[in-house]
């Protein structure tokens, strides 16, 4: 296989798996800006009620331009003069390195914690910076690994006299009376039924519909609907897009390894191919497709831009697959 086509591809698999997080990673973002589901997970993970507390969101689902890296939710407790930093995490798919993160997470939330406090404290001034000391947890939507917690010293590389460790706790129940078991029943749900569907809105009502049984996320799902919908959508087209992408690339790399044996192909043989496959296979051949198989150029079209804007392939390989010219292509995206 030629070295650009793995390129692409692995550019291709990076976005994919992104994009399939993105309604998950929503609906979190969503879920969170509300500041009283935030005390509610306070209340949850530390058994205390927000009474007489300041809860400040300090980062929720956003990546930071010094550090490029993303926290999806922190925040600080305060009460009195004591205060506390809560750093939660949502993972889709087990991760046996979160401490190490977690300690990364933990240091840009210090420096953008120290940049906007008031007293404007400096790590090389000559008074001793006060710090809220953290606590951290992850809310694991992937499959249960009975695991309560993780600890940073187990990483190291032998047992060691070190006292520099601190615990990850992790949150992996469904369970309709809490915030965060409620996410994990709704994003495990989502997973199951969300693979099968291409419409937005049908996704929509199957997932609302296991949910509205069990009782998560109910009253959030309805008030989200709309949006939902098309977060769904967006994700499920990008899902079939990748599909397209990757029936493509095997064929080319087929062809590319063994040059001409598609002209040595058996009769019949092209007429069982996918959806897709066919319109790059050579003169002569065509004939043996099965009807209907070249109805899809409004998707073809769809997917190419759509591929091109995600930065997948060039825009002169999208004007070759659908034979238009660079200014033509410049009049779609305009």
């Amino acid at each position: 296989m030629a070295i650009k086509t793995i390129k692409s591809i692995k550019k291709a698999q990076k976005i994919h798996i992104r994009s399939q997080r993105f309604v998950r990673d929503s609906v979190f973002k969503i879920l969170f800006s509300e500041k009283s589901n935030v005390e509610r997970l306070y209340t949850e993970i530390s058994g205390e009620k927000p009474e007489n507390r300041t809860i400040l969101t300090l980062t929720l689902n956003e990546k930071s331009l010094s550090t490029n890296l993303r926290n999806d939710l922190g925040f600080i407790v305060r009460d009195g003069q004591e205060s506390t930093l809560f750093l939660v995490e949502a993972q889709s798919t087990w991760c046996p390195n979160m401490a190490l993160r977690m300690n990364e997470y933990l240091i840009a939330t210090y420096r953008q914690y120290l940049a906007g406090n008031d007293q404007k404290q400096k790590i090389t001034g000559q008074n001793i910076i006060t710090l809220p000391p953290p606590v951290f947890y992850i809310i694991s939507t992937c499959g249960k690994k009975n695991q309560n917690e993780m600890h940073f010293s187990d990483m190291f590389s032998h047992q060691s006299k070190s006292n520099f460790n601190f615990t990850v706790f992790i949150l992996e129940d469904e369970n309709s009376s809490t915030i965060s078991g409620q996410y994990i029943g709704f994003c495990r749900i989502y997973k199951k039924l969300a693979a099968a569907q291409k419409n937005g809105v049908e996704c929509f009502e199957k997932v609302f519909e296991e949910c509205k049984k069990k009782g998560y996320l109910v009253s959030f799902l309805n008030e989200h609907k709309n949006e939902l919908e098309g977060y769904m959508m967006e994700e499920i087209e990008d899902r079939m897009a990748f599909e397209k992408f990757m029936q493509r690339s095997n064929k080319k790399a087929v062809e590319e390894a063994k040059p001409g044996i598609i002209a040595e192909a058996k009769p019949g043989i092209i007429a069982e191919a996918k959806p897709g496959i066919i319109a790059e296979a050579k003169p002569g051949i065509i004939e043996e497709a099965k009807p209907g198989i070249f109805n899809d150029a409004k998707k073809e079209l769809f997917e190419c831009i759509m591929l091109y804007k995600k930065g997948v392939i060039e825009k002169s390989e999208a004007a070759k697959r659908l034979g238009y010219s660079l200014s033509q292509i410049d009049m779609m995206l305009n």
